[in-house]
């Protein structure tokens, strides 16, 4: 079988299993905004995908931040120089631009500190091990 007719037949029975399980949830807090998202990669010539993404539709509940705007987040860290620093990113980034100061009134100032936060943990982690 080829592969991308079985790629298609797997992500379809996955959206239609989904679908079904989301109809059986009890109930939801409250209505959270869609984001239709989907994720393709392609390895290339390495023996293994060393690229890392993150998905958080509803930032606000995960760092429980009440009256803002609904916030998502959603990044994707190249792992060309080796995947330790994509997979450190993908779990350090996020938490680095929530605690950021100016996270609330300038997001932009924020997502730069957080960055520059993160890639000097990640290199004093790295110098470390």
């Amino acid at each position: 079988m080829e592969s991308v007719k079985m790629a298609r037949l797997v992500f379809n029975r996955l959206f239609e299993t989904c679908c079904l399980w989301q109809k059986e949830l009890p109930f939801h807090h409250r209505p959270q905004p869609y984001y239709e998202t989907s994720i393709h990669a392609i390895k290339n010539m390495r023996r293994k995908m060393e690229d890392k993404h993150i998905i958080i539709p509803d930032f606000n509940t995960l760092f429980n931040i009440q009256d803002q705007e609904e916030q998502a987040f959603f990044a994707v860290f190249d792992g060309h120089g080796g995947v330790d620093a994509a997979i450190y990113a993908a779990n350090h980034l996020h938490v680095n631009l929530f605690h950021q100061e100016s996270f609330s009134q300038d997001p932009s100032e924020a997502l730069c500190r957080a960055f520059k936060l993160t890639d000097e943990r990640f290199v004093k982690k790295a110098s470390r091990e």
